[in-house]
């Protein structure tokens, strides 16, 4: 047994490693009126219908089975749950349990569910049956307990490597199985209708109830490790074999028990039909009920998280009860008037004075001991405790009030104990008195009278015996060997000089508290703390413990960092390095609003205002109250502090929060919820978020739990958010998703690769079309100037270089009849000739500018140059010219009808001197369609090769001619052959040969016949 016992424990141990336990639940010794409160109601914020089961997941969610389904809730928000794929037995789960493998198990008045890493599983051999427990050992063994369709109790355990093991078919354990307990020694209890099994091993106990379980969770265990069991009309305990009634206050006596709870700390909650809540501690009983707070005094059923917190349901709502950050003692504790000292006794018992008398704490609870009201209080040598009233003075002893008068001076004001058992106190008018052992008080040496000999505080050198006395006039003085020396005074008005409170450190450093803040002095300096972000400046009180120092102030219970402490005693500029606070409560408050008007600065004479009590507990008077602040049960900073991102919204469609979530393009509004789960206090939480890809730095949203981003465009992000609690410290574990928008077509980037490609050719053919065009322009340029070369070689060939050809045949002809008088007139007739040449090459360089031909009538030009032709080349060798024009008259473009005049010159002249014709004919037709010029002579015709090569070698005529052709977009056809003549025709489209206005003056065809012809 004792083996057993020991691997049990062992299993234990192992699982509370895997499974996060809290440094600490909720400290057993209060009263549940003394615990943080919240309330969740049903139409408001978790859905329709009652909860009947509560669990929590490995994730830290909390799971809440609702007579309508599940909902899963985060301290905030609660939403309804739906497995994705699969549907449950049955939407009402009559009992939760979240395992530590993650997975969440569903009991149902149908069967049974377990959703685990996305997936539902409902196993078959649980169909129909009624499924009631739930429980998991240390071991992952997780046991099932309910009825079968065959209405006979059903008992199965689920183990992970093994198959599905299930009893209770024959009978043994009766028809149904309400409830599942494991208790410390490793037995498994069986909770039936009306009887109880425990099963250890082989062995297996049966415990007949005299009263009927109701319930569900109604098993558990107290202290000494007796089974307690819930039934309908009591509380039974199951200790030594025998069942017997669990002693409760006399009005619980007869209710029924609903549900069973014992929380971590070892206090047990019970939910009492129809009455409340029970909670109960060693011997002390509360009851929490609706006039106190409850939602409702039906529970049905109670859970405690990981952090401690416990959850009541009811049939009306959800409530919360948490650790407070400071826990109050009031009427409700017993407690009557307004707090205004508070005194830890050398037996460890509190004692304060109020406006109503002087009040001790008894297991929780305040009774009053008499009605001296408004006192200071200190303990003396003889561990009497005195209660110091303005009018009446007197000592506890043996739990009696003694009336009694210390001297005839007045209230005290302070009090201290030196360390050889001196008891210090100051009078009012007495001045300073002191109590050795003996208990007989001696005056020492000090002022009796004046205001400015009121002493306000005392304290001890921890280092020696030296005493510090604070006055009420600011001044600090220090007494050694009866020795009193002024050392110091506190700045400000008369009123904020007061000195409140000295504390004095084993390093010699002197704190002051006084309505002008707190003070320090420290190797003969007095300088005065800035506390950053603290909102007034007035201090009662100060405590150094641990890695702390504790200030009281008007305004609330501030705590710094000892190491900042330490580092502003030795820094220079005191006013700029103000300390920053670690924890501020300002729920702790001297409420002035409270006070008469004229006795507040009375309140300040009672002490002391705060101690610091041997278990580590702050006591502060707190007028409306007496608060405590325990450091040590400080929760810890919890860096593991769950943060999820639940679902990502866009465009109103929802997504699971799967890795590489891929969106579809144009998405417009992206919304992403988050929450982190701390259940203590989820309205403090803060939170921060980063989408990589968009956000460079991390953006603090505050308590907000949604991120919506309206601009996002294509591309990957990676959202992650990470949270801070109560206490401000950001948590270590982050959450984060990671999605893709996917780019519509002119959003890919083959899209802009496509669209850059295009703008780069672009810009190169504009390049190109530009060096092109400059190109043309130079050519354009370079053409120019050799078409202009040629039509002046074209030029010179057709008139210069012609009329010095005939002047030199002339000058032969004059040479050879010289001196006769036929030579003379030849030569006449040269000179004539070369005048004319010389016109002739002058109008050629005009014709560079100007047209050749000033009149527009084509047919006389080329009739005047046939008669000049004749002339020169002599009648008797063409016998017949013929210069015809056909066709109605058209205007032409001057350079063309120049062009034309050239070539029908070079024509006829060829035929006049080379080709030794008779008869010549030019013809010029004006058609519709075109402009036609036709050259024909009958002379010896051309040699085929000189057709053949496109003219004579050394001779331009002929390349001339086509040139001028092609220049004006004419075509040029020669006809020859030897004894046949020459033909030379030459055709010019209408739109380039016709200009648009006929020119004036113009007469219809003109013929010309022989010479001289008209």
């Amino acid at each position: 047994m004792i083996v057993t016992a020991l691997r049990f424990l062992a299993l234990l141990v192992a699982g509370m490693a895997l499974w996060p336990v809290p440094a600490w639940a909720l400290d057993p010794r209060l009263e549940v009126t003394q615990y943080g409160h919240s309330v969740w109601k049903g139409v408001e914020r978790l859905g329709r219908g009652r909860i009947d089961s509560i669990a929590q997941t490995t994730d830290g969610y909390l799971w809440l089975g609702t007579s309508s389904g599940l909902i899963r809730f985060d301290g905030v928000r609660g939403v309804p749950w739906r497995p994705p794929v699969g549907t449950l037995p049955d939407n009402r789960a009559r009992a939760l349990l979240g395992t530590r493998d993650g997975a969440l198990w569903i009991a149902t008045s149908r069967g049974l569910a377990i959703w685990k890493d996305s997936q539902l599983v409902t196993p078959g051999q649980f169909d129909g049956s009624i499924v009631n427990a739930l429980l998991e050992d240390p071991d992952g063994t997780v046991w099932v307990a309910g009825s079968t369709k065959a209405n006979s109790a059903l008992l199965c355990a689920f183990r992970a490597t093994q198959p599905v093991e299930c009893h209770g078919s024959d009978g043994r354990f009766g028809r149904v199985i309400a409830s599942l307990y494991r208790d410390r020694d490793g037995a498994l209890w069986i909770g039936g209708r009306d009887r109880v099994w425990k099963w250890k091993g082989q062995r297996e106990e049966a415990y007949d109830l005299p009263h009927p379980i109701m319930a569900l969770r109604t098993l558990t265990e107290t202290a000494n490790g007796a089974m307690l069991v819930g039934t309908n009309r009591a509380l039974l305990k199951l200790a030594n074999g025998k069942v017997e009634p669990f002693p409760l206050p006399e009005e619980i006596e007869g209710q029924g028990v609903m549900s069973l709870l014992r929380d971590r700390e070892g206090a047990l909650w019970l939910g009492v039909a129809d009455f409340g809540l029970v909670h109960i501690f060693e011997d002390r009983t509360d009851v929490f009920r609706v006039a106190e707070g409850l939602s409702g005094d039906f529970v049905l059923d109670m859970f405690e998280d990981r952090e401690g917190n416990v959850w009541i349901s009811t049939h009306t709502a959800l409530n919360r009860f948490r650790e407070a950050t400071e826990t109050v003692y009031s009427r409700a504790q017993g407690l009557g008037g307004r707090v205004l000292s508070v005194l830890q006794a050398k037996d460890g018992v509190i004692w304060t004075s109020t406006s109503d008398g002087l009040y001790r704490l008894d297991r929780g609870r305040f009774e009053k001991v008499a009605p001296t009201r408004s006192s200071a209080l200190f303990e003396d040598p003889l561990d009497r405790i005195w209660a110091a009233a303005p009018t009446e003075r007197g000592y506890v002893k043996d739990g009696r009030f003694v009336p009694a008068e210390l001297e005839s001076g007045g209230p005290v004001d302070a009090a201290v104990q030196d360390a050889k058992g001196n008891l210090w106190f100051a009078q009012r008018r007495a001045g300073l008195l002191r109590m050795p052992a003996s208990g007989k008080i001696e005056r020492v040496g000090w002022p009796a009278a004046g205001e400015d000999a009121i002493v306000s505080s005392l304290a001890v050198d921890p280092s020696g015996d030296a005493l510090w006395i604070g006055q009420a006039s600011g001044q600090v003085s220090k007494r050694v060997d009866d020795n009193v020396q002024p050392m110091f005074s506190l700045q400000g008005t008369a009123e904020n000089r007061r000195v409140l409170h000295l504390r004095v450190e084993p390093d010699g450093s002197v704190w002051m508290s006084s309505r002008a803040g707190l003070w320090q002095f420290r190797n003969g300096a007095l300088r005065r703390m800035a506390i950053a972000g603290l909102p007034c400046n007035s201090t009662y009180w100060s405590l150094a413990k641990g890695d702390s120092v504790w200030v009281y102030t008007t305004c609330g219970l501030v705590e710094l960092d000892g190491k900042d402490v330490a580092a502003w005693s030795v820094t220079a500029d005191v006013e700029a390095n103000k300390v920053p606070m670690q924890s501020f409560r300002d729920r702790i408050v001297m409420q002035r609003t409270r006070i008469p008007v004229g006795q507040l600065p009375q309140t300040t004479i009672f002490t002391p205002k705060a101690v610091q009590a041997r278990d580590g507990r702050i006591w502060i008077a707190g007028i409306d109250g007496l608060y405590v602040v325990d450091p040590t049960r400080r929760k810890a900073v919890d860096v593991r502090l769950p943060v999820h991102v639940e679902k990502l919204v866009s465009d109103g469609v929802p997504y699971s929060p799967t890795q590489a979530l891929r969106l579809p393009p144009q998405q417009r509004d992206v919304a992403i919820e988050y929450t982190a789960l701390a259940f203590a206090a989820p309205e403090k939480l803060r939170f921060r978020h980063k989408l990589e890809g968009r956000d460079a730095e991390w953006q603090a949203v505050g308590d907000r739990r949604v991120a919506s981003y309206t601009d996002l465009p294509p591309g990957s992000y990676r959202f992650i958010v990470s949270a801070a609690g109560e206490n401000g410290v950001w948590s270590k574990e982050e959450s984060a998703i990671e999605f893709a928008i996917a780019p519509a077509w002119w959003q890919t980037l083959e899209f802009r690769a496509a669209c850059v490609a295009a703008f780069v050719l672009l810009m190169f053919g504009l390049y190109r079309l530009r060096v092109a065009s400059l190109a043309r322009q130079m050519n354009a340029t370079l053409e120019a100037r050799v078409n202009e070369r040629l039509r002046i070689s074209r030029d010179l060939h057709d008139t210069l270089l012609q009329s010095f050809q005939g002047l030199l045949l002339r000058f032969q002809t004059a040479l050879q009849l010289w001196p006769s008088p036929e030579g003379r007139d030849v030569l006449v007739k040269a000179i004539d000739q070369t005048a004319a040449a010389v016109t002739e090459g002058r109008d050629a360089v005009h014709g560079l500018r100007v047209s050749a031909t000033e009149a527009n009538d084509l047919a006389e030009a080329i009739r005047s140059l046939a008669q000049s032709l004749a002339t020169e080349y002599g009648p008797q060798r063409v016998t017949d010219l013929r210069v015809e024009v056909q066709g109605s008259l058209r205007a032409l473009h001057p350079i063309l009808r120049d062009e034309l005049f050239r070539i029908a010159g070079e024509a006829m002249r060829n035929a006049f001197r080379h080709a030794g014709a008779t008869r010549i004919e030019v013809e010029t037709r004006y058609d519709e369609r075109e402009l036609c010029l036709r050259v024909r002579d009958n002379g010896k015709g051309m040699d085929p090769a000189v057709m053949a090569h496109g003219g004579r070698e050394g001779h331009f005529g002929l390349h001339g001619m086509r040139e001028r052709a092609k220049d004006i977009g004419g075509t040029l056809a020669v006809w020859s052959g030897e004894g046949t003549g020459t033909e030379v025709e030459l055709k010019i489209p209408a739109r380039q040969a016709y200009a648009l206005q006929p020119p004036a003056g113009l007469a219809v065809p003109i013929s010309l016949s022989g010479h001289g012809a008209t």
